[in-house]
């Protein structure tokens, strides 16, 4: 099996895209894919050709929150009222700030580490890098006649979207992927993993990117959260966080 991770960045040398072909019985093979690879309208034809039979997990928002999609049709007919923010937030804007996915990860604590930060796509710049992978979505449609779920539910097109920091402080300690260096990232992943060319000197994109391959190595088996029934409708808009489940460690990532 061979899986992929994306960490999208609007500019295309700061694309971390990493793939892990995935060996029974033995630690997976992982290539971190440069030059070209990284440029959008690559990766498109890159998505393209391999969705049909490979699981990618993408560091990115696939959407924006429905309540800011109604705020904004509304507000370009004149000033439109916020819908009311929660009772411990003082920012007009709270309300509208947030995907359903969002407010399941963002703050949560993974047992009794800190909670995992997050970025709003609505008030960040985080807004830049989710266009960037709307213009992604549109050109997988309009030249290649493939519709992303972006509830990343549906296996016709192995697609979905994950969150590296979220996943790592469930496995292992505070802190994130991108900034904890070649060194303890070896040390906490190469019983499973090793680098094709033999050397662990990866990009922080790219560090982010190989857990995002991990991500979609537990997708494949079904072993993520998936949004529940109540929610699918609106994770089909907005986009959905896919983490892997509780039972899933490092140990038997591996597993099918």
């Amino acid at each position: 099996m061979r899986t992929w991770g994306v960490d999208l960045s609007t500019s295309a040398p700061g694309t971390g895209v990493v793939s892990v072909q995935w060996v029974t019985g033995e630690p997976g093979v992982f290539a971190c894919h440069r030059g070209n690879a990284r440029r959008r309208d690559d990766l498109v034809d890159k998505i393209a050709a391999t969705a049909g039979t490979d699981w990618w997990a993408v560091d990115v928002p696939f959407g924006w929150p429905d309540g800011w999609a109604d705020f904004l049709s509304r507000h370009v007919d004149g000033p439109a009222e916020l819908p009311p923010a929660p009772p411990d937030d003082e920012r007009p804007w709270a309300g509208v700030a947030r995907r359903a996915t969002d407010l399941q990860v963002i703050g949560r604590r993974f047992t009794d580490r800190s909670p995992t930060p997050g970025f709003s796509v609505t008030f960040d710049k985080l807004g830049a890098t989710a266009a960037a992978w709307s213009w992604i979505e549109w050109q997988l449609q309009s030249r290649h006649g493939l519709v992303i779920d972006r509830a990343g539910v549906a296996d016709e097109i192995k697609v979905c979207e994950t969150y590296p920091a979220a996943v790592w402080r469930k496995w292992f300690t505070t802190g994130n992927p991108a900034s904890v260096g070649d060194e303890k990232l070896q040390g906490h992943l190469g019983t499973i993993l090793r680098p094709v060319d033999g050397r662990w000197t990866m990009t922080p994109h790219e560090r982010d990117a190989l857990i995002c391959a991990c991500v979609a190595r537990a997708r494949a088996a079904g072993r993520t959260v998936a949004p529940s029934p109540n929610l699918l409708d609106r994770a089909r808009r907005e986009g959905w966080i896919h983490l892997q489940r509780d039972d899933v460690t490092i140990a038997n990532l591996g597993e099918r």
